[in-house]
């Protein structure tokens, strides 16, 4: 029995006997031939679909950079110090300076201001 060049497939001429197992053994070898290059494919195609989302959001990003120096062009905004956030010791402090700061600039009793 000859046999393919490439994947070394029976090749019967008309003298030959097909075999069962042979036969099977073939299709077998041709089977999972075409299942890897169907996987191969689908890989490529997944690829390709990652690629493509890849860059549209590049181009999202670019657009919104644009967005961005478009926005700051405008005129210059101040903003109001906030005060820093204070812990309840920190809070009593500061309220017990004020009114000692308020007390000390009050008129005392039986002075001629």
């Amino acid at each position: 029995m000859e046999t393919t060049t490439n994947y070394k497939l029976p090749q019967w001429v008309k003298a030959d006997q097909i075999k069962m197992d042979t036969f099977n053994d073939a299709f077998g070898k041709i089977d999972a031939q075409m299942k890897k290059n169907a996987d191969k494919a689908n890989a490529a195609a997944s690829a390709e679909s990652v690629g493509t989302q890849i860059t549209a959001v590049q181009e999202q990003i670019v657009a919104v950079e644009q967005e961005i120096k478009l926005v700051s062009l405008g005129e210059p905004r101040t903003f109001k110090k906030l005060p820093a956030p204070q812990t309840g010791s920190h809070l009593l402090c500061r309220l017990l300076l004020e009114k000692k700061k308020n007390n000390t600039h009050r008129r005392r009793p039986g002075s001629d201001d």
